[in-house]
């Protein structure tokens, strides 16, 4: 739980929750990842909101908002945080994503750039569609039976496993994903069996705004060295942090250093 205030605003014919923690500041939108909900970022928008006014998203289907059973795909995931964006009023405004957050966050940069002023992608899952689709099919359906456990595993439970496999996330990061897994309703194999308009290395080229790419230490998430290198031969203007001995999850692995390099970013954006 936190102290900020939060609310809903209805786009595309369903409620979209965020959390804000306000004031007369710049603007700056978190996009969680898959399982995750908005307040997964409680940790890193405490550290920012002196200086920002942080907005966390609920994605369909995940945390407070609409989306029972709800299918997942980019186009509607990307719409609803542009829906989110204009009902708001905080336009052109600075976007971290992580994940399928970060894929959010690239199509929203490339399609509406009027609404971006800036994107930092965290191991966006660009290139979870390179894969062949029967590969896909079988992770759908995996993330589907997942998805179904989780929601059966009391919260202690789902301490004591993160907790066994991420010893040194701390406990806030470790209690705030242990609160987000049991809310997950959307249909979270969907966003994996389908297949975008577009593919990512042509959307990518399309993100003429200030970005940074925050990457893993090798084949430790998703975003690899020779995806690193074609996605600065797409967009030559992006600025690439490395982060060695870091997982997926950045933030939650090294998140002094992860802070440090946002801030420094989003002071020069």
């Amino acid at each position: 739980m936190s102290d900020w205030p939060d609310g809903y605003v209805t786009v595309n014919n369903f409620r979209l929750h965020y959390t804000r923690t306000g004031g007369d500041k710049p603007p700056l939108l978190l996009l969680h990842g898959i399982t995750d909900q908005g307040l997964c970022w409680a940790e890193f928008a405490r550290s920012l909101a002196a200086d920002y006014d942080v907005i966390m998203a609920d994605a369909r289907g995940h945390g407070l908002s609409d989306g029972d059973g709800i299918e997942l795909s980019l186009d509607a995931l990307v719409d609803d945080i542009a829906g989110l964006i204009r009902a708001l009023d905080i336009a052109p405004v600075h976007v971290i994503g992580h994940s399928m957050g970060g894929l959010t966050a690239t199509w929203l940069a490339a399609y509406y750039p009027e609404l971006v002023r800036s994107v930092v992608l965290e191991d966006p899952a660009l290139t979870i569609y390179d894969r062949p689709l029967e590969d896909r099919l079988e992770w759908a359906a995996n993330s589907r039976k997942g998805a179904e456990a989780a929601r059966l595993k009391s919260r202690d439970e789902h301490i004591a496993t993160l907790r066994q496999q991420n010893p040194h996330w701390s406990a806030s990061e470790v209690e705030n994903w242990a609160d987000a897994r049991p809310n997950v309703r959307a249909d979270t194999g969907s966003l994996m069996a389908s297949t975008p308009k577009r593919p990512w290395r042509i959307v990518v080229a399309y993100v003429l705004c200030p970005a940074l790419l925050l990457c893993p230490g090798p084949a430790k998430g998703i975003t690899g060295p020779d995806t690193v290198d074609e996605i600065i031969s797409l967009v030559p203007s992006i600025q690439v942090e490395r982060f060695p001995g870091a997982g997926h999850c950045i933030r939650r692995d090294q998140p002094a250093q992860y802070e440090r390099v946002v801030r420094e970013f989003l002071a020069r954006a």
